[in-house]
């Protein structure tokens, strides 16, 4: 009616004056709606640009978002450099075209290694004339300006593409030092920043999608680093699952205990990283299956918001795979046709591989056509987040305290934990390590002393990515080919070799030398000398320089050189000799030469004690000790000439201590007892444990592997006995047995006895029966007829006896390396199925024999589910079998050795005459001159040198462990009190603080299940407030291994030899995986409160490290610096240099 009023007005061409009136009046109620529906659109977009709409993200109209990546491993089944060839460039390559095609579409990029080579080689090259940027920019001279730098940082800043992560690589949470991992992501924000062309650019979201768990000190490190977020993956499978049942796969992420510090919100994947096979578009395909993708998405999408919130409207998928995104193009193509048949997305019509429009098609929805109710939108981490924060109206995140370690993804979960790669490849590892710390100093001394040039930035920005390299989750935890392995070793020392040259070159500018240090690594000829660089004292006027890494003074340390029979090492702050000596055993060059003459008995240019080939160059390795070294500073030492006179040693800076043999003993049964604990080394040949090619990714306990034996031995043992009845039947042996009849009860059934008399018909009948049956029924007394019944428990033990002892003993005879060998255990166990028939076909057979095959189905089928419990509690049992103590040799006793430096007792362990068996080298070490430095009355105090004495044992004992463990054997060393009390708990320390530690029967029955990561320092003792605790300070190469609580003590990974991979990633050829080099275990042993312990691992853990100056004693003014004594440069901003936190920690680490 008012339009047709109004019609009639506007025909008038006359309006009325109310009608003016209601048009005033409506004004502001449309402003009103129309702010509404703006902030409704801005609310609902929450930073995604209205990419899923103006509709609010709600449980009813959920948003999801789709972020596309490709997970580049820098080695894994190949080496970084055949990847960078073969596909890392060529993904970013097509990933940068096709974000730049169209403004939708979101490309995120993980760690640094991959993206920093790739602009750093190509970048300066012209994009291809066919690249498209929609929406064209104003800048640039050609459509995707004129280099792949340009358009990667226009890309970057128009948020189409994202880097997450920031670190130079993936690190390994568990095995990596907490201060090696800061400084992995310190050099990868430093690369990026120089490639994104930003100076202030950080990525937020750390993405740790891949490594086998993750630590509790991630949190804190990289709150500490300026992240916010962090995407996580490898968690326990019931963490996973128990995290989706109560709906906390987002959370805030704390570490827990009394040293938290920082937190993060973190977000668990629902799944792997990886897309079923039907949404994995890799460009290759010819053909797909739009129904089938259709339900798939919609099944991923479903999965997504499974463990979220209760009310949230939003969900992160990430869409790619191991290298995916070859073409780019074709993938994004065929995921929009995807997302246009299932309703989704602001496209027009379905594309063809070529990215082409084809006008629509028939919607192939996930439920019969409809449409879907997700709604769909290319994004990045970041922009999930964001979002995700800015329309959370429900209560806070849960928190969530501690580590997801050990990993363990399969069935049963507690007994299938990822702690192989703790211990494999030890030498591995320390290069590792050994080359990142020498990076990690060589980049700080750089940047503390003045007047850095461009050629030192270089070359320690070269050192820290060479040796970061190694810190990858599939390089230093060992889980790759012999061929990948030996490649990251090849990095680690050049990145060594590089750290060493920066350090000479930061050195001789600081100590005011008139000639830069010489080179040790060039690019043409690799390594000067076998050694890889190592600093020498070869003729008189060469120098070194010391430089003390940590935050404050140094009271004593130690060095290796390499210096020549004619020289003598002085210190040039004062010009007194300093005490050496010769290095003369070596456990890991011991069995290592062992090895190499085994397989070359012609070789005679090593020793018996696997010397190598510098004594041939008049050079000696030589322990070198020193004393006073400056907080973060550098101490020059110099060779002079053996017979020359230097000043006398008055100040007893270097007083020589009295000679005597370490406070160690040997027992007759292979321990040996020193400073408070004992020690003994065992091999574990698990033959039910880690036999089946696990590798270093799982060790598995008899549980999984004994599965396919026990569903063997019940199939076999109910087919014996279900023949043994059947053969019974037709031979008639059931009905030709005499039996003795069981007297009945009144109403059980038809009377055992007849009557003589006819059976009566209707009620009267049943009458005249029931009388003659109580007649017959009373002639027995109660006694007798109890007698002719067994009791249920007699039956059951008599039925279910002999199948139990059966399985029991065959599953004992063939676990027992006495009496079957390892390559019949092994085919035993891998037959499964077939073994199990076996055992259940004896037991059948054992069971039929006994009971004359008058047996039951139902009463075989329990036999058999006894037979197999039995084999199955058994198998997983069998570790404990194959624990065997290793003694020592008999013909060799243990020697020792008394030098200026320290004395030391060397014993051998196992058959070391055989290297085909398990053997193992103790050394025992002293030192003589580690005690704190004291100052006399009268002389002046050096503020700079006053020290705490935090340790109430300042001398700790060094214990080195160098084992070779044969093919599927891994060698462990228990430590324990030497006073026989056990230990009800130990105190693991992670680089930010302890956390107790006991065996747990949660986490499940077998060690591995309950093995940790090692740490910095094991202390025996589950109070972490003790004054007077025993602690193991684990050596920088030594801190990435495995500990577990067993037996009151604390058991540590030595060496394993893993022969081959089970399928985790290296395909079914099960690549070998074997470790030719013996592993080293060295820690000190030494007695005090958690916090001397922690002081103690931080000096073990940035020992002193040297650097050759060459000739140039004479072309130095200064013989030492220190950089707390002058004004330190801008760029430098020390967080705490103190005398209990090292430089770049606050109090709380």
């Amino acid at each position: 009616r008012a339009r047709a009023g109004l019609g009639r007005v506007r025909g008038a061409g006359v309006v009325p004056q109310n009608s003016r009136r209601g048009m005033r009046a409506a004004w502001p109620r449309l402003v009103a709606i129309l702010a509404v529906l703006a902030a409704g659109h801005v609310r609902a977009a929450g930073g995604d640009d209205g990419r899923f709409g103006v509709a609010e993200c709600t449980p009813s109209s959920p948003c999801v978002h789709l972020v596309a990546h490709s997970h580049m491993d820098p080695g894994w089944r190949n080496t970084f450099d055949q990847y960078v060839i073969g596909s890392g460039n060529g993904i970013h390559r097509s990933a940068v075209l096709a974000c730049a095609r169209d403004p939708a579409r979101r490309f995120t990029f993980g760690d640094a290694a991959f993206l920093v080579r790739w602009l750093e080689s190509e970048g300066g090259e012209a994009p291809p004339e066919d690249c498209v940027y929609s929406p064209t920019p104003s800048r640039g001279r050609g459509p995707c300006g004129t280099t792949w730098l340009e358009l990667f940082r226009s890309l970057v800043r128009d948020g189409r593409v994202d880097v997450v992560g920031g670190g130079w690589v993936s690190h390994d949470e568990a095995v990596t030092p907490v201060h090696l991992a800061a400084a992995n992501f310190d050099a990868g924000a430093d690369a990026l920043r120089a490639v994104v062309g930003d100076a202030g650019w950080r990525p937020t979201v750390a993405w740790q999608i891949d490594p086998f768990g993750h630590a509790a000190s991630t949190p804190t490190l990289i709150a500490h680093l300026g992240y916010t977020h962090i995407v996580v993956n490898r968690v326990p499978r019931g963490v996973r699952r128990e995290a989706v049942r109560r709906r906390e796969r987002e959370f805030v992420w704390t570490r827990g205990g009394t040293r938290s510090g920082g937190k993060v919100v973190a977000h668990l994947l629902r799944r792997h990283y990886n897309v079923p096979s039907a949404l994995d578009f890799t460009g290759e395909r010819a053909d797909v299956d739009w129904t089938a993708a259709a339900g798939a998405l919609e099944a991923e999408a479903v999965a997504s918001f499974e463990g979220l919130a209760r009310g949230a409207g939003r969900a992160m998928m990430l869409v790619g795979d191991d290298f995916r995104f070859k073409d780019a193009e074709r993938t994004f193509a065929a995921w929009e046709t995807l997302l246009s048949r299932v309703g989704s997305g602001n496209w027009d019509g379905d594309r063809d591989w070529d990215g082409n429009r084809d006008g629509g098609g028939r919607r192939a929805g996930p439920r019969g056509g409809k449409r879907s109710a997700f709604r769909f939108a290319w994004s990045t981490p970041a922009e999930y987040f964001a979002a995700s924060a800015s329309n959370r109206f429900d209560k806070p995140l849960p928190t969530r305290s501690g580590s997801f370690l050990p990993y363990a993804d399969n069935w049963p979960v507690s007994e299938n934990a990822w702690v192989g790669s703790f211990v494999h490849r030890r030498e591995l590892k320390r290069a590792v390590i050994a080359s990142s710390t020498a990076a990690l100093d060589a980049g700080s001394l750089a940047a503390l002393v003045p007047n850095a040039n461009d050629v030192e930035r270089i070359e320690t920005s070269r050192a820290a990515r060479a040796s970061y390299l190694g810190l990858h989750h599939d390089a230093i935890t060992g889980t790759c080919p012999k061929s990948v392995a030996d490649d990251f070793t090849a990095w680690a020392r050049k990145g060594e070799a590089l750290a060493r040259d920066a350090t000479a070159r930061s050195a001789a500018r600081a100590l005011r030398c008139d000639v830069g240090a010489e080179h040790s690594w060039t690019e043409e000829h690799g390594w000067t000398g076998s050694d890889g660089g190592a600093a020498r004292l070869r003729e008189p006027g060469d120098a070194v320089a010391v430089h003390n890494p940590t935050g404050w003074f140094l009271p004593y340390a130690e060095v290796r050189l390499l210096v020549g029979r004619r020289v003598k090492v002085v210190d040039a702050r004062t010009g007194r000799a300093v005490p050496t000596q010769e290095r003369r055993t070596d456990g890991v060059r011991f069995l290592n030469g062992l090895l190499r003459s085994r397989s070359s008995r012609s070789r005679s240019s090593h020793g018996a004690d696997g010397e190598d080939d510098e004594r041939i160059d008049g050079l000696s390795e030589t322990v070198v000790a020193l004393t006073d070294l400056p907080p973060l500073g550098i101490v020059r030492l110099a060779a002079v000439a053996a017979g020359d006179d230097t000043k006398a040693d008055d100040d007893g800076r270097y007083a020589k201590a009295p000679r005597r043999d370490p406070a160690v003993t040997f027992e007759s049964d292979g321990t040996a007892a020193v400073g408070g604990v004992k020690m003994s080394v065992a091999s574990v040949a698990s033959p039910a444990d880690e036999r089946f090619g696990d590798g270093p990714y799982v060790s598995r306990s008899g549980l999984w592997h004994a599965l396919p034996v026990v569903v063997g031995a019940l199939v076999c043992f109910v087919n014996v006995t279900f023949a043994a009845w059947v053969a019974a039947r037709a031979l008639g042996k059931r009905r030709a047995a005499v039996r003795r009849r069981r007297r009945r009860g009144l109403l059980d059934g038809a009377s055992p006895v007849k009557s003589s008399k006819p059976r009566g018909v209707g009620g009267g009948g049943f009458l005249s029966t029931f009388a003659a049956r109580a007649r017959r029924f009373n002639r027995y007394s109660l006694t007798e007829r109890s007698t002719m019944s067994k009791p249920l428990a007699t039956r059951v033990a008599r039925r279910f006896a002999a199948p139990a002892f059966i399985g029991v003993v065959l599953v004992l005879f063939t676990h027992l390396t006495a009496c079957v060998s390892d390559a019949s255990h092994g085919a035993i166990v891998r037959g499964g199925y077939r073994s199990g028939a076996w055992i259940g076909g004896a037991a059948g057979l054992v069971n039929a024999a006994r009971s004359r095959g008058k047996g039951t189905m139902g009463g075989a089928a329990a036999s058999g589910c006894v037979a197999a419990l039995a084999a199955f509690v058994t198998l997983a049992r069998a570790p404990s079998l194959s624990h065997r103590g290793m003694v020592g040799h008999g013909l060799i006793a243990p020697r020792c050795f008394a030098g200026e430096v320290y004395t030391e007792c060397v014993a051998r362990f196992g058959t070391v005459a055989n290297p085909s068996l398990p053997s193992a080298v103790l050394t025992v070490r002293e030192r003589t001159h580690r005690s704190p430095s004291v100052e006399t009355e009268g002389d002046p105090v050096d503020p700079r040198r006053i020290r705490e004495t935090l340790n109430p044992n300042p001398n700790p004992i060094e214990v080195e462990w160098a084992a070779f463990a044969p093919e599927d054997v891994e060698i462990v060393a228990r430590v324990a009190p030497s006073n026989g009390a056990a230990s009800r708990g130990l105190l693991v320390d992670d680089g930010i603080g302890v956390t107790p530690h006991a065996w747990s029967s949660r986490r499940g029955w077998s060690v591995p299940a309950n093995e940790l990561p090692s740490g910095a320092f094991v202390a025996l003792s589950p109070d972490p407030t003790s004054a007077d605790v025993l602690g193991l300070v684990l050596s920088p190469g030594s801190a990435a291994t495995s500990v577990a609580h067993v037996n009151g003590g604390a058991r540590l990974g030595v060496h394993r030899q893993a022969v081959n991979d089970d399928g985790h990633g290296l395909g079914a050829a099960r690549r070998t995986l074997v470790d030719e080099s013996p592993g080293a275990l060295s820690f000190l042993v030494a007695r005090g409160s958690v916090a001397s312990l922690r002081r103690l691992a931080a000096e073990s853990s940035r020992p002193a490290t040297v650097a050759s100056l060459g000739a140039l004693d004479a072309a130095c003014e200064i013989a030492e610096w220190s950089p707390v004594a002058e004004p330190l440069p801008r760029h430098v901003e020390v967080l705490a240099v103190t005398e209990r936190a090292p430089l770049g920690w606050t109090s709380m680490g």
